[in-house]
């Protein structure tokens, strides 16, 4: 978890230092958990544009400002088109955000089976925090409650 960052880039080649440096915090998350950095994460030596940094920085701080939440399920073998990064609505009770979560497959793994189980693909998700999609099918995928949604960008 992040929550402020300090962003160096344009590096000077002569030298050890950096020539230009943004930083940026999330202050809700700030005063939930307090102040979480890691300046090694964030150092861009061959980054040259301030715009670009800027875009940069709010993907990072948007993506790492709050806790990430993970979840695994196992689905029918038809489910092989599904692919890393694919982007899913999760349905489960446990979710307290309503009926469909957004989530992006982070790992698939393939379980060849026998004769008495049959083959099987697990997933790991990555819930996403400030998804952006749009429901286009219903159970899509074939798994579960699982809802496959893209984005609208």
């Amino acid at each position: 978890m992040v929550n402020h960052i300090a962003l160096h880039f344009d590096r000077d080649r002569k030298g050890a230092d950096y020539n230009q440096l943004i930083e940026k915090s999330d202050p809700k998350s700030i005063a939930h958990f307090g102040k979480r950095e890691k300046p090694e994460y964030f150092n861009f030596d061959w980054m040259r544009d301030r715009q670009h940094a800027e875009n940069v920085l709010d993907f990072y701080l948007n993506e790492m400002s709050l806790l990430a939440r993970y979840v695994g399920f196992e689905t029918p073998i038809m489910n092989l088109q599904i692919k890393r990064f694919d982007i899913l609505a999760i349905q489960h009770s446990l979710f307290q955000e309503g009926p469909l979560f957004p989530a992006f497959i982070v790992s698939v793994a393939r379980t060849f089976g026998k004769k008495v189980r049959p083959d099987k693909i697990t997933f790991t998700t990555k819930l996403a925090q400030n998804a952006i999609g749009v429901l286009i099918e219903p159970s899509v995928a074939g798994g579960q409650g699982s809802t496959i949604i893209m984005d609208d960008n």
